[in-house]
């Protein structure tokens, strides 16, 4: 037994020494898999020992014991020792990242980062080397032109990964020249023709539709995948003409949905490398996407009409042969889908939300648009792009409701400063655009919807620093222009044709408290009626 002891004992402080001198430097999340790979073999190997010498049991002992060792120097370590542990915030987030997870059971990331916000102050320790910073200063700081934070680990869910998405700086550089050439103002006048047809299919389900309730969260689905995938991948989804959700974009819904609770990485690629793990959810999605890729590459479509794709197709054709990597155009390729679809058509829901609840802000519109109507003819995004409250609609539906609310980044090994406050270097920290938008320190009024702060009435907005719900710096996102341009040709046609309401019956209160942060906004229906104002009645009847 004497022998037993001792090796229990050996290999408790061989874990403490493994923690100490291995698993508290660096990154280890993609290596999970070979963790238990490895714990399965040294088992194996002392159970084998066991049999002709010790106890059957022993081999266990002897692991249970590394493990222990292990475990025991890293919470040591989390709750006494950590640079972290001068922020504030719950004893059970210093243990490790799975408390986070275990208190978004309701997919309400945006909601439980505002409550410790409240309770805690600007500064919170939301995981053992993660921290949630609500300081208008700390945009510029973490994503800023001269921050020097990198992308945090959530970047490597997919692997390899070496497109867009990639946290290589040199690599995301070189890549992002590439992409900034389907989106430079030549190419978004070429955009602009084909997004006004997918605002006429809008207005003719509206018209149809004849203002009877019409699910608008199904509405601008429709709309903002239709667009993407048009200008994307030169062909859309259809739904607009079809009137029906694809079943491809129900897979990346769920695909995203498992993203809401925020587990850690190493956690989700250890799942995704057990085969008993269902994968539907996202393989679907991803070889759907792969399809339209291998049909571009296969055909002259790129050379036929402009798509973002085709500066990414056309640099790699110039490439060497053996420099060509396809898992980069697949990535790409996903990104452009993901990025661009669920970030707009949120958006315009969350707009049309509030148009029915303040009406008055869609006639405030309309006295705005008027003197800019051409006769008959549809809105030109040039002659609206400046219309003051036109903007200041969207702006403030982004600050209320911001796309990709927690972007994570890695503070260099200096650190960062915010405000007064230093944050070490070497830990994951994110500024919730969703706090912030709707912190009293930064506006008037924090979760009221009033346009108006962003042109007539500035004194509403106290501390503008923190409101970058498209990001800055390197990082920034390169669809900008046109997820704007796309919001504003819709919203200026349909405000302009039709009155919108909620529907009898329809509980907007239930709607908005039902909204999911799935790293996206996921929205249940939103049961709209969008009743065709009585001149353009008119013009419609003409027209007939």
């Amino acid at each position: 037994m004497e022998t037993v002891a001792l090796a229990q004992g050996a290999a408790f402080f061989v874990g403490v020494g493994a923690h100490l001198a291995y698993f508290n430097k660096g990154e280890h999340h993609r290596n999970g898999s070979k963790y238990v790979q490895a714990a399965t073999l040294v088992f194996a190997a002392l159970a084998a020992a066991s049999r002709a010498t010790l106890c059957p049991s022993w081999s266990l002992s002897v692991v249970a014991y590394l493990i222990l060792g292990i475990y025991t120097s890293l919470v040591a370590y989390r709750m006494l020792l950590h640079p972290l542990n001068r922020f504030p915030g719950p004893v059970g987030a210093r243990l490790g990242d799975l408390w986070l997870s275990a208190q978004l059971g309701r997919n309400d990331m945006h909601e439980k980062s505002r409550a410790l916000c409240d309770k805690y102050g600007p500064f919170v320790r939301v995981g053992s080397s993660t921290l949630m910073v609500a300081h208008p200063q700390a945009v510029s700081a973490i994503h800023g032109p001269e921050s020097r934070c990198r992308k945090a680990s959530m970047y490597d869910l997919e692997q390899p990964n070496r497109g867009i998405a990639t946290r290589d700086r040199a690599l995301h550089a070189a890549r992002r020249r590439v992409w900034s050439r389907g989106f430079g103002d030549k190419r978004l006048r070429e955009y602009e023709g084909r997004v006004a047809v997918y605002v006429e299919l809008v207005l003719d389900r509206l018209h149809r539709a004849g203002g009877a309730r019409v699910d608008a969260t199904q509405l601008m689905n429709a709309f903002a995948f239709d667009v993407i995938g048009d200008l994307g991948l030169g062909r859309d989804f259809g739904m607009l003409r079809s009137g029906r959700q694809h079943d491809v974009l129900q897979q990346l819904t769920d695909g995203l949905g498992i993203l809401a609770r925020r587990l850690p990485l190493w956690l989700l690629r250890l799942l995704d490398d057990m085969p008993l793990v269902p994968t539907e959810a996202t393989t679907g999605f991803r070889a759907f996407c792969h399809a339209r890729l291998d049909g571009i590459m296969a055909s002259d479509a790129r050379d036929q009409r402009p798509i973002i794709m085709a500066p990414l197709l056309t640099h790699d054709d110039q490439l060497a042969a053996d420099e060509r990597d396809l898992s980069v155009l697949r990535n790409d390729c996903r990104f452009i889908i993901v990025a661009g679809g669920d970030t707009v058509a949120a958006t315009l829901a969350f707009i049309f939300y509030y148009f029915a609840k303040h009406p008055e802000s869609g006639r405030r519109l309309r006295e705005e648009l008027a003197p800019l109507r051409r006769g008959n003819r549809a809105f030109a995004h040039k002659d609206i792009q400046l219309a003051d409250h036109l903007n200041a609609v969207i702006n403030e539906t982004l600050r209320l409701h911001p796309p990709a609310s927690t972007i994570t980044r890695v503070t260099p090994p200096e650190g960062i400063v915010v405000g007064d406050t230093l944050i070490p270097g070497g830990v994951t920290v994110f500024s919730s655009q969703y706090v912030l938008g709707r912190s009293g320190a930064s506006y008037v009024k924090p979760d009221e919807f009033v346009p108006e702060r962003w042109y007539s009435r500035p004194e509403l907005i106290k501390d503008q620093a923190g409101y970058a719900p498209f990001s800055i710096g390197s990082y920034s996102c390169l669809g900008r222009s046109l997820a704007l341009m796309e919001m504003r040709l819709l919203v200026a046609e349909c405000v302009w044709r039709f009155d919108v309401s909620f529907a009898e019956g329809f509980d907007a209160d239930k709607f908005r408290d039902r909204v999911t942060d799935c790293m996206s906004w996921h929205l249940g229906r939103l049961e709209l009626c969008f009743t065709l104002r009585a001149c353009d009645a008119e013009n419609t009847d003409q027209a007939l």
